[in-house]
């Protein structure tokens, strides 16, 4: 979300950017019903854990690309494809009736990742962007491998 609202006002195709756009706002709809679902569960929104050495690199590194075709890639081939697999291996973990909020919430944006790729193929079909990069699949690769994308464990042991 926070990548691509920096990218929006820089992305000089307009079908990017208007993609770009409609997307965002999904992704904030997902930040905040997750959000208050973590508040539900006790935890307050501003309860918020930063995402393991590795995965923020990842995500770093992806906000860095410049051009259009490489972080059109990025989005829909590297990270959406990621969060749909952790989604998909926190329902198998998830009791569905003892987690039916949560599984309900998943549930949902998983129905939303599948539409926004499916958008991105439709709203960009008729223009013309570079084929995928090596340094796209590389990203891929970098967050399949980080098996955590947040430290659960408490400050006092992650020092120890």
């Amino acid at each position: 979300m926070e990548t691509l609202a920096r990218w929006t006002p820089r992305t000089p195709e307009l079908e990017v950017k208007i993609l770009f756009g409609r997307h965002l706002w999904e992704f904030a709809q997902h930040a905040d019903i997750l959000g208050q679902r973590t508040a539900e569960l006790r935890a307050g929104l501003h309860y918020t854990r930063r995402p393991v050495a590795a995965y923020a690199a990842a995500l770093e590194n992806a906000a860095e690309l410049t051009a259009t075709s490489s972080r059109v890639s990025v989005v829909y081939e590297a990270i959406i494809p990621d969060l749909v697999r952790r989604y998909r291996a926190v329902l198998a973990e998830s009791d569905a009736l003892v987690d039916q909020p949560s599984v309900r919430l998943i549930e949902r944006i998983l129905g939303d990742l599948d539409r926004l790729t499916r958008e991105r193929g439709e709203l960009l079909a008729d223009i013309t962007l570079a084929t995928r990069e090596p340094a796209v699949a590389a990203l891929a690769d970098r967050l399949a491998a980080s098996t955590e994308f947040a430290d659960y464990r408490r400050p006092a042991e992650v020092r120890a």
